[in-house]
């Protein structure tokens, strides 16, 4: 059902999900003065003119930026079928995996540019909205042996 605690869990995920598209992930350095945030939305170098490798692997950005909304709409999507857990559960698999991969494209990234990377607390959304969706596989594997053990009862 649409009550249970894995909608709780893929509703906290899609919210971890979206935080991390938002907020800055990694403040970049250069000789001590901070020179730009770094968030999958991009480098923001407002803060100091320098040249800040702001062009680093674009299309990469870009494509982590589409993993993370993929995966949260996959999470959102994932919540209304409830009457089909099998589905869930891979859908929450899928979504782990659109997280991984839009960390590892966002670590390549930040590797590329040469600069002194200082990560944030929010760094730590991805592994949680990870979490979260483990939690609710979990959650919905075991409404499925419930209602498979009732099954056998029938």
């Amino acid at each position: 059902m649409i009550q249970r605690i894995q909608t709780i869990f893929l509703l906290l995920a899609v919210l971890a999900i979206i935080a991390t598209m938002c907020l800055p992930m990694a403040m970049l350095y250069d000789e001590g003065v901070l020179v730009g945030r770094v968030s999958f939305l991009g480098i923001s170098t407002r803060l100091v003119q320098s040249d800040v490798c702001t062009s680093c692997f674009v299309v990469l950005q870009i494509l982590s930026y589409v993993a993370l909304g993929i995966a949260a709409a996959i999470d959102i999507i994932g919540i209304f079928l409830f009457k089909k857990r099998p589905m869930q559960m891979t859908m929450c698999r899928i979504s782990n995996v659109l997280i991984v991969i839009s960390c590892l494209l966002m670590g390549n990234n930040l590797y590329s540019c040469g600069q002194v990377i200082s990560p944030t607390v929010y760094a730590a959304l991805p592994i949680i909205a990870i979490v979260l969706n483990i939690m609710a596989r979990v959650a919905i594997n075991k409404d499925e042996k419930l209602v498979r053990s009732a099954d056998r009862l029938r």
